[in-house]
């Protein structure tokens, strides 16, 4: 979880400026409700305070290992307000000229003969000069030590360590505290620099069984990880709602109250302070508290005591900071785009289908004029009437040293690196594509890559002469229409290197998404799988992301006007990635916009495959499913979801504010019908879940709509057949006229907020075979006509079961604005990840 995090940047005043991510800070310096808005982002540590934390922290830093005794980490953690058992430290190096017999004397009389303690060794290797954290391997932990017998406790153990390959520095006396046993009385409490998340919090379950209840309990139930840098007063429910906090404030019947909840939060508070105050992303900070762990802290006397305690510090580098908002100056992405003049290395001067020169017919179908256009080739003088220069320095030189929009790079690594690094050092272009593969993916191309990226870095703080680089292993992008400028609107160019015919993709359908994918392929097989229903206006394959990332790209198109669903597929995380990723999507949910995420590498298998593809990072995907979840992200755990969520996403555009203007403290109202009983069943057991619970239910009707529905339920004869309930089952005898009568009664009801419309097809009652749902008065013309009527108003999804008999109705449904599903499980999962999206807090 450790890692250097090392990224000279501007400083963050520009950030809290920026209006995009003002929200990012926000919360810096007022937190929105709860314990947690009393405090700052960097902590509420005095002066006083700070200077004697940092004397201990300039210790650690003069070990190899940065490690701090355990209690050096007692008293840090004293002065930021955890509290420890009584302690005393033997030094077992000292000397003053004392005999052995009197140091020890002098050292008893600094310790409590009431009390019993347990010594612990503080023992170094002899051959590396690294701490022992593992005292319990090497026998260096004594139970039980009464006051008249700490002599003997210091002579044992000096003699235990005399003449072995470990030094003993000396010893810690720790007074040993009862405590509850079981559950409730123990915790683990650590903080760590998380390369993609920032500083982190990590609570939960503590002692020696932690591992395993990670494994047997539920996702988050055991532990929380919280990063520091998100709004940390959002976290407070789920604190509360862990089971360790309700076993240990009493919740559970027939559990004691061991703590108040105030004092876990403040016990939480101590870490988060310090490990955020001291981090990349403090410009203020000097050291780095690398990680600091306590296991177990426990509960005793209504306080939590650290019996443990591990710390990790290093100094902070000369220029290190890390921020939210990228540094890179993506204000390129509009030259990668929507270039008007263009470089290509890789075009054949002998053959026609290799990428470079697919690539290059696609950009002269575009209307890129042949001048414009400047091919890199080391042998050719022109290809296709255009001009041809040996070297990235001719043809830059031959520009007066203006450097093209874009420059396109589809050779082999092994050359590949060597004209990216030119590039960028006679900064030949504002951006470039690299489609060639063999970087991050093998060795000797992780070695290319990281040159790279070292000499990217040197560039940072100019950012004029910085160029940005997408990929490399980049299939290219397509880019439709660009408006993220505010008084401008560009149109794009397509640098995919696949044939057209290859394609089912027809460039028709909703244009209000952007797809940025990790993978090539799976970009290409959505726009494929979704043609005629979704047409993405910018779809990028970001590949190895050694420099910009997926990320990158939703930060820049988040202003977008179109723009209304953002689909992402990421294998891995770039460094600050996972934080950045969470106020991003934060900042699109208050503009009332879609984020969907599916992340490769679910389970260990996953993990691996998603290593060897595009060189992804591997992280836990529990913790980044629940925080980005937590953020508001709409989560796809399959390829089918995905699609699911970016046809709906783009169709209910009007979601956002028909939802947000339900009162908080009101639950989304679904109400939802079928003439199958077994749907009923599926749209109850997918529609609400844990979490749904909480921001969802089923309508109460409204007694003029309980008339009407008695009325046609009447009318149709099915009232005999089965009751009005909270679920409508219209039975196979409904009409496609009544169901229009229902569901405009469904809607007119002011208690209603949502609906989902499911119809198993295969009844004579109804219209809705491909030569039947064209005629006037089919359910196909009804819900059209009601999308019309209600679609500003109130929002809608239909369900249209039995095959691909009825794929024409559901395709041309779609088409009309309306998301339609093939099965009622399906419909539901989606409506419940939609609404506990746009309402969680």
């Amino acid at each position: 979880m450790l890692s250097k995090i090392i990224k000279p940047v501007y400083k963050v005043e520009k950030i809290i400026k920026s209006p995009i991510f003002a929200h990012s800070f926000i919360f810096a310096h007022s937190f929105s409700s709860g314990f947690f808005k009393k405090t700052s982002l960097f902590g509420n540590f005095a002066n006083d305070t700070k200077k004697e934390i940092e004397k201990y922290l300039a210790k650690g830093c003069e070990q190899k290992d940065g490690l701090l005794k355990e209690h050096e980490v007692y008293d840090v953690l004293s002065l930021a307000g955890m509290q420890s058992p009584f302690h005393q430290f033997f030094d077992c190096r000292e000397t003053s000229g004392e005999t052995s017999a009197e140091k020890i004397r002098k050292f008893q009389e600094r310790c409590d003969p009431s009390k019993i303690y347990i010594a612990k060794g503080v023992v170094r290797y002899k051959k590396t000069g690294l701490l022992v954290t593992h005292k319990t391997e090497i026998g260096a932990l004594m139970f039980g030590v009464k006051y008249h017998d700490l002599p003997d406790a210091i002579a044992k153990m000096e003699g235990k360590f005399r003449g072995t390959e470990f030094e003993l520095e000396g010893i810690l006396f720790a007074e040993m505290v009862d405590f509850p046993k079981g559950f409730g009385g123990e915790f683990l409490l650590s903080g760590y620099q998380d390369p993609f998340f920032g500083p982190c919090v990590a609570f939960g379950l503590g002692g020696t069984t932690v591992e395993y209840f990670k494994k047997k309990m539920r996702p988050n139930n055991a532990q929380l990880f919280l990063p520091t840098m998100y709004d940390f007063s959002t976290f407070e429910d789920q604190i509360k709602r862990l089971p360790l906090t309700e076993l240990s404030t009493g919740l559970v019947r027939g559990v004691k109250k061991n703590l108040e909840t105030e004092t876990i939060f403040k016990t939480i508070e101590t870490f988060r302070s310090l490990i955020s105050h001291y981090s990349a992303y403090n410009p203020d900070a000097d050291y780095v508290i690398e990680e600091i762990e306590v296991n177990p802290a426990v509960a005793s006397h209504s306080r939590i005591l650290a019996l443990d305690g591990v710390m990790r510090v290093r100094k902070k580098n000369a220029g290190e900071l890390m921020q939210i908002k990228s540094m890179k100056p993506l204000h390129k992405i509009r030259h990668l785009l929507c270039p008007k003049t263009v470089a290509i290395a890789g075009a054949s001067s002998t053959g026609t289908n290799n990428p470079g020169n697919i690539i290059l017919s696609k950009l002269l179908k575009k209307g890129i004029a042949k001048e414009d256009i400047y091919l890199i080739h080391p042998k050719a003088k022109e290809i296709n009437g255009i001009s041809c220069y040996k070297t990235v320095t001719d043809m830059v030189r031959k520009r007066g040293n203006n450097p093209v929009d874009m420059m396109l790079v589809g050779i082999p690594a092994k050359f590949a690196g060597q004209m990216i690094m030119e590039a960028i050092n006679e900064h030949a272009a504002e951006s470039l594509s690299v489609i060639s593969g063999g970087f991050g993916e093998t060795e000797r191309g992780e070695k290319i890559q990281k040159a790279l990226e070292e000499t990217l870095e040197k560039y940072d703080s100019n950012p004029k002469k910085r160029s940005v680089i997408n990929g490399p292993n980049t299939v290219g992008n397509i880019c439709v229409r660009y408006d993220v400028d505010a008084q401008k609107e560009y149109s794009g160019i397509e640098t995919v290197f696949t044939e057209k015919q290859k394609s089912s993709a027809t460039g028709k359908g909703s244009p209000n998404v952007a797809l940025f994918c990790q993978s090539g392929a799976y970009m290409l097989s959505r726009m494929s799988d979704l043609a005629d229903l979704v047409a993405p206006s910018v779809a990028v394959s970001v590949g190895n992301q050694m420099d910009l990332s997926a990320i990158d790209f939703l930060e820049h198109f988040l202003p977008s006007k179109s723009i209304t669903t953002y689909a992402l597929y990421i294998e891995g995380l770039n460094k600050g990635d996972g934080i950045r990723l969470m106020s991003l999507i934060q900042k699109a949910r208050d503009l009332g916009k879609f984020v969907i995420l599916y992340k490769a590498g679910q389970s260990e298998a996953g993990i691996s495959a998603a290593k060897g593809h595009t060189a992804a990072m591997a992280n836990d995907f529990g913790m980044f499913k629940h925080l980005m979840s937590h953020s508001g992200a709409l989560i796809a755990d399959s390829f089918l979801q995905y699609n699911q969520l970016m046809i709906t996403t783009s169709r209910l555009t009007s979601l956002y504010s028909q939802l947000n203007a339900i009162p908080k403290d009101s639950k989304v109202s679904v109400a939802a019908l079928s003439n199958a009983g077994f749907e009923k069943c599926a749209i109850a057991d997918h529609l609400f879940n844990e979490e749904s619970l909480k921001y969802c239910k089923l309508p109460n009707w409204s007694s003029e709509t309980l008339r009407e529905l008695q009325g046609i339920f009447k009318k149709f004869r099915i009232g005999e057949v089965v009751d009005l309930q909270d679920i409508l089952d219209l039975t196979p005898m409904m009409t496609d006229d009544g169901y229009d009568m229902i569901m405009r009664a469904v809607l007119k009801d002011p208690n209603v907020h949502f609906a989902i419309f499911s119809a198993v097809p295969e009844t004579q009652t109804l219209l809705t075979l491909e030569n039947e749902f064209p005629k006037k008065g089919s359910l196909y013309h009804r819900l059209v006509n009601l999308k019309k009527e209600f679609g500003d108003k109130k929002s809608f999804v239909v369900v249209i079961e039995s095959g691909p008999k009825y794929d024409a109705i559901c395709k041309a449904l779609i088409q009309a604005g309306i998301p339609t599903f093939r099965s009622a499980d399906e419909a539901s999962w989606v409506v419940s990840k939609l609404i506990s999206s746009i309402r969680r807090d």
